[in-house]
């Protein structure tokens, strides 16, 4: 398969996974609030999930670089998400043990099957993985699609059929992977459990995750966060699908433009760019008092997380060794997300529970000023290896 075909087949498979993802995810913290469970609860429910993502996370990125492909535990990922979703959204009474079951297994599923598609096309040639953020824009406007359709298909049906049509994406996208090539494994060096370690003799790559460990404390608790806000608004479903749906539009420009605006303004330049944005949208969303204040507040979302996500994949690549490319990725992300998935709700949910809503963002919004050491430590530490 030629670069240019790659690109074409990235980007719908992109755009098929993020409708799916929409779907699944964009109301889940309504639905969980609708069945009756406390700011609390929902917090320990997907703590527990992060929880469980990083030691999956780290075993799925080793088997990939094994075993040298990455397209087959896609698929099985796909499998196995779309069974748990559809059990999710099927069992909607108040049940804290089997909804603390389901919701945990699916916040694997969530960072385990975009890490593995972000990997497959960062490791599918230097065209693909120079082209990322072009590639990855696809997936923003498949969550607009997937936001938008969420409020239909509750509105119109309930959600239990939200599983149904999640699973059907996934078999489209089963089709669709099973004709494309898999990643690229250049090194022939056999790989062992114990070789991950080598990622953390590289004090680069160890700063690099703690700059993202800082940054998704606040993405994280923005996915939570922000939906209490609407919520304490009194927000329709409607009201919160248009923020989702906002936040993907947004976001696209500089997805597109990312690769090029990475060559012309630096890596560095733009991460920091990025940061203080996050700690200034927490800033402001702490002192909004309608709906549309927040909905206008979003708009940030242009210079925070496509800015973010296109920098750090390529500074976490590039400080990866050849033989550990998925490791590098998987094990990253179980550390940085699946880390502050397992604090950030916790945090959030007990500020929401103990003082209010707003408290709540104000001191997420503080994790902006420790990104930017652990950003000053990084560059330090580039300067020294020259």
């Amino acid at each position: 398969m030629n670069d240019r075909k790659k690109i074409i087949m990235f980007a719908i498979t992109n755009l098929l996974a993020y409708i799916a993802e929409g779907l699944g995810y964009c109301m889940l913290i309504s639905y969980l609030i609708t069945i009756g469970y406390t700011a609390t609860q929902r917090s320990i429910m997907v703590s527990f999930g992060a929880l469980l993502s990083m030691f999956f996370q780290f075993i799925v990125g080793y088997l990939c670089d094994k075993n040298k492909t990455i397209r087959r535990y896609v698929i099985y990922g796909y499998i196995i998400y779309s069974v748990l979703v559809s059990a999710l959204y099927s069992y909607n009474s108040y049940n804290f043990y089997v909804h603390f079951i389901l919701v945990s297994l699916n916040a694997v599923m969530f960072r385990v099957s975009m890490g593995l598609l972000d990997s497959w096309v960062l490791e599918s040639g230097e065209y693909c993985k120079t082209n990322y953020g072009a590639i990855r824009a696809f997936g923003s406007i498949g969550w607009v699609i997937g936001s938008w359709l969420t409020a239909i298909v509750i509105d119109n049906l309930g959600y239990i059929y939200l599983g149904a049509a999640f699973s059907f994406i996934n078999f489209i996208l089963i089709i669709i992977n099973l004709k494309m090539d898999d990643a690229i494994k250049e090194t022939q060096e056999k790989i062992e459990l114990k070789s991950v370690g080598k990622l953390f003799e590289n004090k680069g790559y160890v700063y690099m995750i703690l700059v993202m460990l800082s940054i998704y404390m606040m993405q994280t608790a923005l996915d939570y966060t922000i939906i209490s806000k609407l919520d304490s608004l009194k927000a329709t479903n409607a009201q919160i699908s248009y923020y989702w749906m906002i936040t993907g539009i947004i976001e696209l420009p500089l997805f597109f433009y990312g690769g090029k605006a990475v060559k012309k303004f630096g890596a560095i330049p733009l991460l920091i760019i990025s940061i203080i944005s996050y700690g200034i949208r927490f800033l402001l969303y702490g002192f909004s008092v309608s709906v549309p204040q927040v909905l206008i507040i979003s708009l940030l979302q242009l210079t925070c997380f496509p800015i973010m996500h296109v920098v750090s994949k390529q500074l976490i690549d590039n400080e990866s060794p050849a033989s550990l490319k998925s490791s590098g990725q998987q094990v990253g992300l179980a550390i940085y997300s699946s880390v502050s998935a397992l604090i950030a709700p916790l945090m959030t949910g007990i500020l929401e529970d103990s003082f209010n809503i707003n408290i709540a963002l104000h001191t997420i919004g503080c994790f902006a000023l420790l990104a930017l050491l652990f950003t000053y430590f990084y560059v330090r530490e580039k300067k020294k290896r020259g």
